[in-house]
């Protein structure tokens, strides 16, 4: 399980799965009532529950500087943090920085594209951000997003910086 994209109003968590199942999250802010479903990105955007080996949730319209509590559903399997809900604080509202993108394509190695892979990105000091590959294997990243663990906007060199990138694309 793996949290990225903490912004003001939101996060995304991801995994992956042995068999492709339906995942999603319960979430709130009581960690004894995990009760507001959120889903798998692509199942939001079709409208229909589909069953995968690679699931991204995105959790926004929440409020910031707050701290939120999740479970993790797999199939018909919940996970969580040894025994009680993951948690994460939204960052605080600030200014953000000029817009600074990344973008790509994953393929496989026969050169067909790699709908539903999960990009991982991180620059030095901030938390990692992610995006989940299109049906073209198209994926774009925002690195002006990136936060550190107080929440603050990360300032970089963007001639210098060195980009870490990590694709998950599950079976």
């Amino acid at each position: 399980v793996k949290i990225s994209n903490r912004s003001s109003n939101g996060f995304t968590v991801s995994w992956t799965s042995d068999v492709a199942v339906t995942g999603y999250l319960k979430y709130s802010d009581n960690p004894t009532n995990l009760t507001l479903p959120a889903g798998d990105q692509r199942d939001q955007i079709s409208g229909t529950t589909t069953q995968y080996t690679t699931h991204y949730i995105d959790v926004t319209g929440l409020s910031a500087d707050k701290t939120y509590y999740f479970e993790v559903g797999s199939g018909s399997q919940t996970y969580n943090d040894n025994g009680k809900p993951y948690q994460i604080r939204t960052a605080p509202t600030a200014a953000a920085p000029a817009e600074d993108v990344i973008s790509g394509k994953i393929v496989t190695a026969t050169g067909t594209a790699s709908s539903g892979a999960i990009v991982y990105a991180e620059i030095t000091g901030a938390e990692t951000l992610s995006a989940l590959t299109k049906t073209d294997g198209a994926w774009r990243i925002a690195l002006s997003n990136a936060r550190n663990k107080n929440g603050d906007y990360v300032a970089y060199d963007k001639q210098k910086e060195t980009v870490t990138i990590f694709v998950q694309a599950g079976t």
